[in-house]
């Protein structure tokens, strides 16, 4: 299996490379806010105030559009390419490609959230204190790409393909991302859990809230609510493995 699976991610490294502009969106647009941040904010990209929220908040944008690339450029191209036969695929090789691209997205989105933390320290200092927190939420990570590409994976039960697909992925992508740095749906409990369940972005930032303990905000509820949400995501990506339509995927592209 391991072989296979080997094989999968090579195959799929080679349909991403292929597609350079991919990285544009992942950590080329974060890092130009980034720089046009820190000469706006006279060396402050992240200002003087909620440091941390608005560095998860980059944290956020890059995992969501790097597992939604990753699916959109390299799942949706080898099947596109005809390099894996989709109509002859069983449910566990669904899943078996499924997760070579989930093994695949989490390399690369690492590397480019270290490039992106790197570059942050070149532009401004960063306390001790904050290092620590940057490094284990690093390794928090880990387990964060999966829950949320468990989601996101729904996008390929869509019946349509290619550039719609991308439109409606940049939408909820920005919706998401205003809900959370809007704060549009203000403070009640209830909002909260709403946004949680149904915006992968502010899942994050509550995630990263509660294992680090900002604000005081580990607690049994919250756990209990990132735990139910995570289980819900990965039901979504079993749900899909299972039933993604054989007859089209060798049309998606």
């Amino acid at each position: 299996m391991l072989k296979r699976l080997w094989g999968l991610v090579r195959l799929e490294w080679q349909v991403t490379w292929a597609k350079k502009m991919i990285f544009v969106y992942t950590l080329g647009v974060p890092l130009a806010y980034l720089l046009v941040a820190t000469f706006s904010r006279y060396g402050h990209p992240l200002g003087n105030y909620s440091l941390t929220n608005q560095l998860f908040g980059y944290w956020a944008y890059m995992i969501l559009v790097g597992v939604m690339s990753g699916f959109q450029f390299s799942l949706m191209g080898i099947w596109a390419s005809g390099a894996v036969n989709a109509e002859a695929l069983t449910p566990r090789e669904t899943y078996r490609v499924l997760l070579s691209n989930l093994v695949l997205q989490t390399v690369i989105i690492q590397i480019e959230i270290l490039i992106f933390d790197g570059i942050l320290g070149i532009l401004m200092p960063i306390s001790g204190s904050l290092q620590h927190m940057m490094v284990v939420a690093w390794g928090l990570n880990f387990l964060l790409i999966p829950i949320i590409a468990g989601f996101t994976t729904i996008f390929l039960l869509l019946p349509v393909r290619g550039a719609v697909t991308s439109l409606i992925a940049t939408a909820y992508i920005g919706v998401g991302l205003l809900g959370v740095n809007a704060e549009l749906f203000g403070q009640s409990a209830l909002a909260t859990i709403v946004m949680t369940v149904v915006d992968p972005c502010a899942y994050m930032v509550r995630f990263y809230l509660s294992w680090l303990n900002i604000g005081d905000q580990r607690s049994s509820l919250n756990g209990l609510l990132l735990g139910s949400v995570a289980l819900g995501y990965l039901a979504v990506s079993v749900f899909v493995s299972r039933h993604l339509p054989r007859g089209s995927q060798a049309k998606i592209g």
